[in-house]
């Protein structure tokens, strides 16, 4: 795990860090736990670890990096461990892009100034606290992007985000623009996700991760994405109604009853919607006050309609369907005949039933 924290008032530039200009170094300091690459009196690296010397090469592991600018540290790199002749092998090659995942493909800590800092994501689950400025961060974990549609979602966590890639996951401040497939550009709340919602309309994942928001987004992003599975839907008002306990419960709390819903109401079993239809269908009141507003009929049985003793099965779609058989050529069944009487039937005016349309 490497530990990047910037040390001086220069931002930290990730993207642009190369092993390029070390050849043109002079190595000022040679010992066995350390060795200094200078460029002058104010600017060098000074590279820690255990080092021996044979025949003129380098052998031994790098441990720590610090680089001085204008005679400030500039940053200081720890916990890491690298071959030193390794090391050397890309200094020599110039092999900068090896070098940086090697360094920060695992779980890494990063430290940024309070300037806008220019930060490189490598793979693993690391921590970034960017220190304020409006930070960037640049995605190079290795996979390919949809350029309008980058398949990352993120989650916000109090001050922190969390942002989960096809390479691993982010937590992170005071980043706002996301860069991926070298030059495409995306905001970070462009990105937030709604686990909860994915959970509450998957009733396999409600039971499976309840109100772990992590696990929920990492399915989406391993699974469900390519599953095509919804991400909204879940409606606590109509999950209220279906169940009166919950409803007696917690009284007509939107919060609570998805609470109950992720924690044990999918687990029990239990119903999610309301028979909406039914129930204006039924209340030939009721379909006069709201016509096809759903949400204002499922508030009305939350409010009044349970403790009234309203009914939401008295509508007879087969009856329906025996007096209008226009209705039933069209494809409407008894299952589904309430649909068509709330958006088309009653505002025509049809029959209920034969002995309606017998009557006049």
């Amino acid at each position: 795990m490497t530990t990047l924290v910037a040390t001086g008032n220069v931002p930290i530039n990730m993207t642009t860090a190369t092993l390029s200009n070390l050849p043109s170094a002079s190595i000022t300091i040679s010992t066995a736990n350390q060795i200094r690459a200078s460029w002058s009196s104010t600017a060098w690296v000074d590279f820690y670890g255990s080092f021996t010397y044979p025949n003129g090469g380098i052998a031994g592991t790098l441990n720590r990096a610090i680089e001085v600018t204008g005679g400030v540290a500039a940053y200081d790199m720890s916990g890491i461990s690298i071959d030193a002749g390794t090391f050397l092998g890309w200094v020599n090659s110039g092999a900068t892009t090896t070098a940086k995942r090697a360094i920060f493909g695992g779980n890494d800590i990063i430290y940024g100034t309070r300037y806008t800092d220019s930060f490189e994501y490598w793979g693993g689950s690391d921590y970034i606290d960017g220190g304020g400025g409006g930070d960037v961060l640049k995605i190079s974990d290795g996979y390919t992007y949809n350029n309008t549609s980058p398949e990352m979602v993120a989650l916000r966590e109090g001050e922190f985000y969390r942002l989960i890639t096809k390479g691993g996951e982010i937590v992170m401040k005071s980043v706002g623009s996301i860069y991926y497939n070298s030059f495409y550009a995306t905001t970070l709340s462009s990105l937030i996700f709604d686990a909860t919602a994915y959970s509450a309309a998957n009733r396999d994942l409600a039971v499976a991760f309840g109100t772990n928001t992590v696990a929920a987004a990492r399915h989406y992003m391993n699974y469900g994405r390519a599953e095509g599975r919804s991400t909204s839907g879940f409606d606590p008002m109509q999950y209220l109604a279906a169940n009166g306990d919950v409803q007696a419960a917690f009284g007509i709390n939107a919060g609570s009853a998805l609470s109950h819903w992720l924690t044990n109401g999918a687990r029990e079993g239990r119903s999610a919607s309301f028979n909406t239809l039914g129930y204006l269908a039924s209340n030939g009141d009721l379909l006069r006050a709201f016509g096809t507003n759903l949400s204002s009929a499922v508030q009305h049985y939350l409010a009044f309609g349970r403790g009234e003793g309203r009914t939401t099965t008295s509508f007879n779609g087969a009856a329906y369907l025996a007096a209008n058989p226009d209705v039933a050529r069209a494809g409407f069944t008894a299952a589904n005949a309430a649909s068509h009487y709330v958006y088309y039937g009653f505002r025509e005016g049809r029959p209920l039933s034969r002995a309606a349309l017998a009557a006049g």
